[in-house]
C-alpha cells in the first residue's frame, strides 16, 4: 500500500500548510532547495507491518511514518510541526490520487522530537511519527 501517496497527497492538498513550506521530498531533502526562508518538509516510510486475521490477507497495513521538518527558523518548525499534527492526527478516509483510491483507516500522531540545530545546513530540525493505518 502507497503509505507516502496518502501522506504527501493530504500535506500538498491543505492550502495553510503547502504555503508555509518550501516543499516536502521523499527521504531527503534535495541538493538545490533551501530551508532558509520556509520549511522544508521530507517524509520516510520508516516500518510497515500486516495486520492478518482469520478472514483477511494482505488486506490491512500499519506504516510508521516519519516527518521530518527542517528550517533556520524554530518558531517556523514548531508552527508547521503544530500545523501537521492538527491535519494529521485522526484522519481518516478516501483519497483518490490520480483515479486510484487510497483508503485511509486512521492516522495516528505517536511522538515529536526536537532535534536540534545542525550546524553543518544551519537549520533546525523537527521528527515527528506517525502511524497509519490503511486497507484495500
Amino acid at each position: 500500500m502507497r503509505f507516502d501517496v496518502a501522506i504527501n497527497h493530504l500535506i500538498k492538498n491543505n492550502t495553510g500548510i503547502a504555503a508555509a513550506i518550501t516543499g516536502i521530498y521523499p527521504v531527503i531533502v534535495p541538493a538545490n532547495v533551501s530551508a532558509q526562508v520556509l520549511p522544508v518538509l521530507v517524509y520516510n516510510q520508516v516500518s510497515t507491518s500486516p495486520v492478518t486475521t482469520k478472514d483477511s490477507f494482505n488486506d490491512y497495513d500499519r506504516s510508521l511514518i516519519q516527518l521530518s521538518i527542517f528550517c533556520k527558523s524554530l518558531d517556523k518548525c514548531k508552527t508547521v510541526a503544530d500545523a501537521l499534527r492538527v491535519l494529521l492526527d485522526r484522519y481518516a478516509g478516501v483519497l483518490t490520487v490520480e483515479t486510484v483510491d487510497y483508503k485511509v483507516d486512521l492516522i495516528r500522531f505517536q511522538n515529536q522530537e526536537d532535534l536540534g540545530f545542525d550546524e553543518d545546513n544551519n537549520v533546525f530540525m523537527i521528527a515527528q511519527d506517525y502511524l497509519i493505518a490503511m486497507y484495500q
